[in-house]
């Protein structure tokens, strides 16, 4: 239970606002902005002297290059990202450049990234530079140099964005010491783009084909796709075939690179067919071998009307074209659907049947055909069932703008479910749904709690069996927010009651749990309007519903004359224990985590705050992790990232240091949550390079190891507010969906 931290904002703005002076100084020295040079238009930093590239080229990977293909991460760049998010980056992915910046005011962020050329030395004289891109951005927008080791200095032009070369009179300046070029793309656009490659020299062809097989009565008919093949450099491509390899091609300038050809089974044996690729003045080629049934045996050949999807998934097995042995006729198809090696079921005479797969992965399902002459033969086929992310929609018309949703498990154990409390910032009201099932595949309708603009910062649980939430409003008349408290009727949250006002100052990021069978509310607030510090203060009710909190405010301020941000909250040996980020003006405690515990399970007093970590967690959240607490936080002032770190003693009171690097890249963290899956942390937080919404696996129960990050939803602004439960062992996220304005959730499987 989580809410934007106002300090978090308020220090965003400034930094928004440094950028802001130091691009508009930029232009004010710029010039026109039709200029060759872009760093005269204050479109991009100062890029490293091209001699000193050699140093960073030696830190790289041990690895060939392919000419001007590969993106290369450990080289300056800015703004730019590998599809699928992969931390192993894949030379061959396009590479996305993720620029927004409006030309008309000079404002924005850009994107750019430094390509390397291999096999260069001893080049001169004339060359031709191209790109590829996925999409062709504006005109006028993309922009390249070459690193120039003469001047030592980058030269600029525009980059022609419509797979148009641009001609270079000599290379020889820009060939290294130590034979490589260099090159910086950069995007100014307003949309972000895919850059496919990028080429310098004579175009370069990649023939890539795959062939599928089927035995027919009358010969063996391959299917040729060659539609992966590339020829950097060049606009389009032509494909020709020899289909038996006798240096003569039947098949000729074909354009999309889809073929098709009939082995008549008149001529048995081994046939070797030759595609080769070519355009621009480039070719590649590579062979396909095949061979060509005697019809001595039988062949067993099937397919599947659908091969991937999610768990449960029914498929179709359709083996009608397999053939027996000459003389013979097929008697029996048996089947393996698990992969084990045994045929555990068999359809007969009958070469179709059916199959439900509920596990994820993939199975290797197989056939095995016999005939009338007992000869058999066999053939399998994958069934993937995807391991990932499920997208569902919560409310079709809800904006998050200023807090997290927070989610809670609700009902009874057999049918516990998640649920989620939200601000919807369209309508201005407090909204609740809760899923029609466990594993959260469907959720109910919204339901209005709440309206008048109200229902900021939400913090959900369950009370006395039923939900309650925790919320806020504006105060017009004080400093602070109104601070309310209200609980459901029933489960499914179609009635509640009037919801309570418990103050008038003491609205604020807030979290609500159970401490010693009452609802227990902490919330940090600034309600002093002459004290620029904020406060966290905790509400107990005097009853198990929380129908009654008459003076039920704690007497002790748990933290007070300090900036308290990033709340969230646990019982630690049935104790309450709050965690938060810490900022005070005296050095030794600036931008530190704290951990505050409870003394009793009533959350009466508290102990003193056990102080830890070097960083300012904007947003955080705490699990009790292999027997010892842990906390998982965005670093936003000092290291960066999304970090882990585990205490070393049970109660919380020493910490382990330093912390985890879950996630070291800037701009990654925002909404930071944390669960146990079957023992292991999960992480998800947001990407604000590019827009994402992520999760990350620990490979052990204590965290000191961590997968790479996976994509829940980049399908736009995703996540930007989110919140993280598991319901039994399925992982749910429930998010915003800043483009479409929806509130989404997730499940993984």
């Amino acid at each position: 239970m989580r809410y934007r931290s106002r300090l978090s904002t308020y220090r965003g703005a400034l930094r928004y606002a440094a950028v802001l002076v130091l691009t508009l100084l930029c232009q004010a020295c710029g010039g026109s902005q039709e200029q060759a040079d872009p760093t005269e238009t204050g479109l991009l930093p100062r890029l490293p002297r091209p001699s000193s590239l050699l140093a960073l080229v030696e830190a790289g990977p041990p690895q060939g290059y392919r000419r001007g293909t590969d993106y290369e991460p450990f080289l300056p760049n800015h703004n730019v990202s590998v599809p699928q998010l992969s931390m192993d980056v894949d030379p061959s992915a396009d590479l996305t450049f993720s620029s927004s910046y409006d030309s008309q005011r000079r404002l924005g962020a850009t994107a750019y990234a430094i390509y390397r050329f291999s096999e260069q030395a001893g080049a001169s004289g004339p060359v031709e530079l191209s790109a590829g891109w996925r999409q062709q951005p504006q005109a006028g927008t993309a922009w390249v140099a070459l690193a120039n080791y003469v001047t030592e200095r980058w030269d600029w032009q525009r980059l022609p964005t419509d797979g148009s070369a641009i001609e270079i009179a000599d290379q020889t300046p820009y060939v290294a010491p130590f034979g490589q070029s260099f090159a910086v793309v950069l995007l100014a656009g307003e949309q972000n783009q895919q850059l496919s490659w990028l080429l310098l020299g004579d175009a370069v062809a990649q023939a890539a084909a795959e062939a599928s097989q089927q035995v027919l009565p009358e010969g063996l008919r391959v299917d040729v796709d060659a539609s992966a093949s590339v020829v950097y450099g060049a606009q389009s491509w032509l494909m020709d075939i020899d289909w038996d390899s006798d240096g003569i091609f039947e098949l000729l300038d074909d354009s999309d690179g889809l073929a098709q050809y009939i082995y008549p089974a008149a001529a048995p044996g081994p046939v070797e067919a030759t595609v080769r690729i070519h355009g621009g003045g480039a070719s590649d080629s590579l062979q396909l071998a095949f061979n060509v049934p005697d019809g001595s045996q039988p062949v067993a050949q099937f397919s599947a009307d659908v091969q991937q999807g999610s768990a449960p998934l029914s498929v179709s097995f359709d083996a009608s074209a397999s053939l027996p042995s000459s003389g013979a006729s097929l008697s029996d198809y048996a089947w393996d659907m698990d992969g084990d090696g045994d045929f555990e079921r068999s359809s007969g005479t009958s070469p179709y049947i059916e199959q439900v797969f509920g596990r994820h992965g993939t199975t290797q399902v197989g056939l095995r055909v016999t005939d009338s002459s007992a000869k058999s033969a066999s053939a399998s086929l994958e069934i993937t069932l995807s391991s990932g992310w499920h997208r569902v929609v919560i409310d079709n018309n809800a904006s998050l703008e200023s807090s997290d949703p927070s989610l809670a498990l609700i009902g009874p154990l057999a049918r516990r479910r998640p649920a989620v409390a939200y601000h919807d910032a369209l309508s201005g009201s407090l909204r609740y749904s809760i899923a029609d099932d466990p594993e959260a595949t469907n959720w109910g309708s919204p339901i209005t709690v709440a309206s008048g603009n109200t229902g900021y910062g939400p913090a959900l649980a369950e009370v006395s069996g039923l939900p309650a939430i925790a919320y806020n409003a504006p105060n017009e008349f004080t400093p602070g927010a109104y601070l309310f408290y209200v609980r459901a009727q029933d489960t499914e949250g179609a009635q509640w009651d009037t919801p309570l006002e418990l103050s008038q100052t003491d609205g604020g990021e807030t979290v609500m749990f159970i401490a010693d069978g009452k609802p227990a509310i902490y919330s940090i607030t600034n309600k002093y309007s002459f004290a620029a510090y904020t406060y966290l203060v905790g509400y107990r009710a005097l009853d198990s519903t929380g129908a009654d909190w008459t003076d039920a405010e704690v007497p002790d301020y748990v933290e007070e004359e300090a900036y308290v941000f990033g709340l969230s909250s646990m019982l630690l040996d049935g104790k309450p224990a709050l965690f938060y980020g810490f900022y005070a003006d005296t050095p030794a405690e600036l931008h530190r985590l704290r951990l505050t515990r409870a003394e009793q399970a009533n959350a009466g007093t508290w102990l003193d705050p056990v102080v830890f970590g070097d960083a300012t967690a904007g947003w955080s959240s705490i699990a009790l992790c292999d027997g010892m607490p842990a906390a998982a936080y965005a670093d936003n002032m000092l290291q960066g990232g999304v970090h882990f770190i585990r205490a070393s003693t049970a109660d919380g009171s020493a910490w382990e240091n330093p912390a985890v690097q879950v996630d070291p890249r800037a701009g990654v963290g925002a909404s930071c949550a944390m669960v146990l899956v079957n023992g292991k942390p999960l992480l998800s937080y947001y990407d604000s390079n590019t827009a994402d919404l992520l999760a990350v696996f620990a490979e052990d129960n204590a965290g000191a190891d961590w997968q790479s990050p996976m994509l829940v939803d980049g399908a736009g602004d995703m996540g930007r507010f989110s919140e993280l439960t598991v319901s039994g062992s399925t992982p749910v996220v429930v998010y915003d969906d800043a483009t479409g304005q929806r509130l989404l959730g997730a499940y993984y499987n």
